[in-house]
């Protein structure tokens, strides 16, 4: 019976190397938050914009995010 609990940690660590590595990923709305808080740096009265197209991103379906902020230049 002592070759039972060897085999079973050989099982877990062939199997701890062949999980897939899970890096972690910004929101998929962290660029439309972004241009909420530049636009509260720079001028707060382009803060309506922008973060009404974030509140639409956090709104939407993955895949489906509203085009980032762009001021007019």
């Amino acid at each position: 019976m002592t070759s039972s609990p060897e085999k079973s940690l050989e099982t877990e660590s062939t199997n701890s190397t062949n999980k897939r590595q899970f890096q972690k990923q910004p929101h998929r709305c962290y660029n439309h938050l972004h241009d909420v808080l530049i636009g509260l740096q720079s001028n707060p009265l382009y803060f309506r914009e922008p973060f009404t197209l974030f509140w639409k991103c956090l709104k939407s379906e993955k895949g489906k995010e509203p085009p980032r902020y762009r001021p007019n230049e």
